[in-house]
């Protein structure tokens, strides 16, 4: 349920209704150190709220190539991810 990607992490929930409970103690980790969050839409308030206050937050789908720092993605839409990098 999570890939690597070239930047820090990309977390990936198969079903957008897990939320903060379909976290592993890694994805929050992660999530607790990033410095940009990037996520889909259809990631929920409770799953953002474990986001660090100070990083920055982008609603997309892909870490911009100029990204600095930590950066995660969080999306709900694994197909997508997987074609974007294959």
């Amino acid at each position: 349920d999570e890939l690597m990607i070239g930047y820090s992490a990309a977390i990936t929930f198969a079903d957008a209704q897990l939320g903060a409970d379909g976290l592993t103690l890694r994805q929050l980790r992660q999530m607790v150190q990033a410095d940009l969050v990037v996520h889909d839409a259809a990631v929920g308030a409770d799953v953002l709220a474990l986001v660090r206050r100070d990083a920055s937050r982008l609603l997309g789908d892909a870490v911009p190539d100029n990204a600095a720092g930590r950066a995660v993605l969080i999306t709900t839409n694994i197909e997508k991810l997987e074609q974007k990098h294959a």
